[in-house]
């Protein structure tokens, strides 16, 4: 049985949920909805929920003006410190989310790849990814060519195969010439139609789980794999000290409580007032309320849970919202998430 390469996920750059959020506000020219983002992000494929939103707002990167969504001008120079011309002007399915969000997913510099915004390069797109999560070596990485990519992995498997013949001792190979290679090719991946593009496009759709192979699902797929690294990192980054194991702790002991409670209307967050009641009748360490809301804020800026704005006080009692109140970042918080 011929043994194949298996794609190495975590060789993506993550990509972090607010700053998808972000964008895909940013990319309107108008004020947008929460539905409309949701629905933008299942376009995507993305796991991400509201409290990526949440997050876009305590960043300063968009802001809610009732039901609607816009960017902040802060919002607006984050955008364009990583992009090489005015979100004004970009559209949102071409540039915003179809060129530069699976270049940083690649680890690129969206300012710096230029050539992957012209439609006669969307295959080097593949050929970045293949090598990119097989950890082919091809060179530098901004010039491998969809041919090289070809080959590497073709010659991956034959010297997997054949390992006391050295394939690449006659020279250099960067490219399948022949029939009977583009055959092997093809029939590995799995390709009835004996076409290079069509097989190039499946293993390069395949590498990051798309379930179709089309240049959409690929880039779909990056940005959701990406997101899912951020999201993972953000739960499991390395913990040094003894101080920072027990404020892991103490989150995740927070996130336990907060599940087991509701907030009426909220359904994903709950007041910290009600999460600092039943903190201290299961754990013994909660401490006056000012001590609670302090390590919340040392939670949250390590990024071990979320904190969130009340938008509409008047569904909250009074006493529940005072004593919940907590300045983080300049901003009034009132809600602990639940994931």
């Amino acid at each position: 049985m011929i043994k194949r390469p298996v794609p190495n996920l975590s060789n993506l750059s993550p990509i972090d949920a607010s700053l998808l959020v972000t964008v895909l506000v940013g990319s309107r020219k108008n004020k947008t909805s929460k539905s409309e983002i949701l629905r933008k992000l299942r376009t995507l494929n993305s796991e991400i929920d509201e409290l990526a939103i949440e997050e876009a707002i305590q960043r300063r990167q968009i802001v809610a003006s009732g039901t609607l969504f816009s960017i902040t001008d802060s919002g607006v120079r984050s955008l364009n410190s990583m992009l090489p011309e005015s979100i004004s002007k970009l559209d949102w399915s071409k540039d915003l989310v179809g060129q530069f969000l699976p270049l940083m997913a690649l680890g690129f510099d969206p300012k710096q790849m230029k050539a992957f915004r012209q439609r006669r390069d969307q295959a080097k797109l593949e050929a970045v990814t293949i090598v990119k999560l097989f950890g082919f070596q091809c060179g530098p990485i901004e010039k491998v060519t969809i041919h090289q990519a070809r080959a590497a992995y073709l010659w991956s498997i034959l010297t997997e195969r054949f390992s006391d013949f050295d394939l690449r001792a006659s020279g250099k190979v960067d490219s399948i010439k022949d029939e009977f290679s583009k055959r092997i090719f093809c029939s590995v991946i799995g390709s009835k139609q004996n076409r290079l593009d069509l097989a190039t496009k499946a293993l390069a759709c395949g590498a990051v789980g798309a379930n179709t192979n089309s240049l959409d699902a690929l880039k779909s797929g990056l940005i959701q794999r990406a997101s899912k690294i951020a999201e993972e990192g953000a739960d499991k980054g390395p913990i040094k000290s003894e101080g920072e194991k027990e404020l892991a702790k103490f989150a995740l002991q927070v996130k336990e409580i907060a599940r087991e409670l509701r907030t009426p209307p909220f359904d994903d967050s709950v007041s910290i007032s009600q999460v600092y009641d039943a903190y201290g009748k299961k754990f013994p360490d909660a401490g006056k309320l000012s001590e609670f809301k302090s390590r919340l804020i040392s939670a949250r800026q390590n990024g071990l849970l979320s904190l969130m704005r009340l938008d509409s006080p008047r569904l909250v009692d009074k006493d529940v919202r005072d004593r919940s109140e907590l300045i983080y970042d300049q901003t009034k918080v009132h809600l602990v998430g639940k994931k």
